[in-house]
């Protein structure tokens, strides 16, 4: 029987790389499929216990057999057990995110109270009030970010996108004044803007009266300055937490949203600290804009939602007749948050187009009134240029007969 040098085996097998990566083998694996939207995630982990199981677990046995008949080492064999065991706790979906935040790529959300209230309800078999909280989520935002940020070429691509253009063309929110404004006064070398957006989607019972109940309000955030090509990934859009839709009309969005504020002003006076080539980083992260449709912005920040309001605009203190026939901007209607400020104590939406004071404002750098962003989607694509040229044209042509059909 030939005799096997371990010391010289030991030596040239890394067993702490070979373990490495079969872990990451196996649950890039169960990522892989997690990600694919038709495949239900019980099936995902049932197929890794399959693997294990008809796979693996025949394999381990051959193992043994080789061992026991000399044709294999003691220190072989534990080698093939220290990568064997690097699929265990991966098919069932509580081990596996055990086994994820081990590794450091994942950590719980948090479930917060929006409001606390006893309702009636059945206790120990008789009627009572029960402690029924109203709750949302909100997702570990830092530890996405560090995650994020140093995750291959991240960090070095946004690097490269935040200095204005050179050639004073606006391509993004780093080449315009109001995120000029908001460095201006930071201590910090590095701050990197975030934009926010709400946006609904129903789970299930989509089709029946009933499926605004199920309806579900998500907040995410991106880096804006990051290239368009990779902005169009959606892997490169964070989830920050999920609020149920019909809590948003029973609940003001301070109660909401305070404990985001609270974690987005963290990361502005704090930052984030990231390991980059080696070496320890901070970096600060400032609310750019927050974005969507007009309805969606105006409800979030506290301001009116009917376009029919006196003074609907976010921008301007121009009322609804006059915006009707504005062609040109008139600098001296700009809000301002002095009279911003002026508006709220005047607490008359009618005449100021503000309900209250948004809790967005809490964040240092940011204010409602320097949130400069319009939707073209809703906004042109879907709104001037599905309805207002099509009025336009008719005028032309039929009223006015300055245009002619030709057949």
């Amino acid at each position: 029987m030939t005799t096997i040098n371990t010391n010289t085996e030991l030596s040239i097998i890394d067993i702490q790389a070979v373990q490495n990566q079969m872990r990451n083998l196996s649950i890039g694996f169960n990522l892989k499929w997690l990600d694919v939207n038709v495949l239900p995630r019980k099936t995902v982990f049932e197929i890794q216990h399959d693997v294990q199981q008809k796979i693996l677990k025949p394999f381990q046995e051959v193992v043994e057999t080789m061992q026991i008949a000399g044709l294999l080492s003691v220190e072989g064999k534990k080698i093939f057990e220290k990568m064997f065991e690097m699929f265990d706790g991966a098919d069932t979906e509580y081990k596996f995110m055990q086994s994820l935040k081990s590794t450091g790529l994942y950590a719980d959300p948090r479930e917060y109270v929006i409001s606390n209230e006893l309702r009636p309800g059945v206790i120990n078999n008789e009627q009572g009030m029960d402690n029924d909280p109203i709750t949302g989520i909100l997702m570990p935002i830092k530890f996405q970010l560090k995650k994020y940020l140093e995750s291959p070429m991240v960090f070095e691509t946004i690097l490269g996108n935040l200095n204005p253009s050179p050639d004073g063309y606006i391509r993004s929110l780093i080449d315009g004044i109001v995120w000029q404004q908001k460095v201006a006064g930071h201590s910090s070398n590095i701050v990197i803007p975030l934009n926010l957006f709400f946006d609904d989607f129903t789970t299930k019972d989509t089709a029946s009266p009933h499926a605004s109940r199920t309806s579900v309000l998500g907040v995410y955030y991106y880096i804006p300055c990051l290239p368009g090509y990779i902005l169009a990934k959606l892997a490169n859009i964070l989830v920050a937490g999920y609020i149920l839709s019909e809590d948003r009309k029973e609940y003001e969005n301070e109660e909401l949203f305070s404990n985001l504020v609270e974690v987005l002003i963290d990361l502005e006076l704090n930052g984030v600290n990231i390991t980059h080539n080696g070496a320890n980083v901070t970096v600060h992260f400032m609310v750019g804009f927050i974005t969507g449709d007009n309805l969606g912005i105006s409800g979030i920040l506290d301001l009116v939602e009917s376009a029919r309001a006196n003074f609907y605009c976010r921008l301007c203190k121009r009322n609804r007749e006059q915006r009707e026939k504005d062609t040109v901007e008139y600098e001296e209607s700009f809000r301002t948050i002095d009279g911003y400020d002026q508006d709220l104590r005047q607490n008359d939406v009618s005449s100021t187009g503000i309900h209250k004071n948004s809790i967005f404002n809490s964040i240092p750098s940011y204010h409602v009134v320097s949130n400069v962003y319009f939707d073209l989607m809703h906004d042109l694509w879907e709104g001037v240029c599905m309805y207002g040229l099509a009025h336009c044209l008719n005028y032309f042509i039929k009223v006015k007969r300055c245009l002619a059909l030709l057949k």
